[in-house]
């Protein structure tokens, strides 16, 4: 998303390797707290299917999309 944001004028291209190294040691951060508070959990906050693999696709390409869409519509408002 940074490189969007960046391609569009409304963020630096500078800052752009340091946003992305930053949200990747965030993620890390945060899987290693929750490894440490709860343990080794193999299903711990997984969406596990509840119907057919293409209806779960289906439905998790539309969910991201529109926040995507409501993300960048957030972001770049003036």
């Amino acid at each position: 998303m940074p490189r969007a944001f960046a391609l569009s004028g409304h963020f630096p291209w500078r800052e752009v390797p340091f946003y992305i190294v930053g949200q990747l040691a965030a993620a890390a951060l945060g899987a290693a707290v929750l490894r440490l508070l709860f343990g080794n959990v193999f299903a711990l906050g997984a969406n596990l299917l509840a119907g057919p693999i293409l209806q779960s696709q289906v439905l998790e390409v539309l969910v991201t999309a529109i926040l995507m869409f409501v993300s960048v519509a957030v972001a770049t408002d003036r």
